[in-house]
């Protein structure tokens, strides 16, 4: 009877020690933004994330070049639709590679996505010249077009 309990205890524990590796949700967030091509006004560059209800931007006037941001709290008027972003991606982009379409053509710059789900993180550079753009992403692309406008 002893060996019966000591399973059970043994299983339950090794059982509970499985649920280690779940995601924190908290940890979840998507980064969007743009780079200017040939501008080389800072404006021209600006990143945007979006993490637990909140908009953050990047306040750094510099690109960056090694996948670091300062992001602050957004202090303009935030578009109440903005927080739907994560949940409009398409589904096809996990399918590309993290370089989509023509970067170098017109000098047009970039739209830029990263997204953190849980332990899974992805990160895309889309170029702002359409024509080499798979055609789904269009509607999204057209869309952070909108919200980079209006922030």
């Amino acid at each position: 009877m002893k060996r019966i309990v000591w399973l059970m205890i043994l299983s339950a524990v090794l059982l509970a020690g499985g649920c280690a590796d779940d995601p924190d949700p908290s940890g979840n967030y998507l980064i969007f933004g743009q780079t200017g091509g040939s501008c080389p006004d800072p404006e021209c560059t600006e990143y945007f994330k979006i993490m637990d209800g909140e908009l953050y931007e990047n306040t750094s006037d510099e690109p960056t070049n090694d996948g670091t941001f300062k992001f602050e709290p957004y202090q303009g008027t935030v578009p109440a639709d903005v927080f739907q972003l994560p949940g409009q991606i398409p589904a096809g982009i996990y399918d590309e590679s993290a370089t989509i379409g023509w970067h170098t053509l017109a000098d047009e710059g970039n739209l830029y996505l990263e997204l953190q789900l849980g332990n899974d993180h992805h990160a895309w550079s889309i170029s702002k010249f359409m024509d080499s753009v798979p055609q789904y992403l269009h509607p999204y692309c057209a869309l952070l077009a909108v919200y980079l406008d209006q922030l």
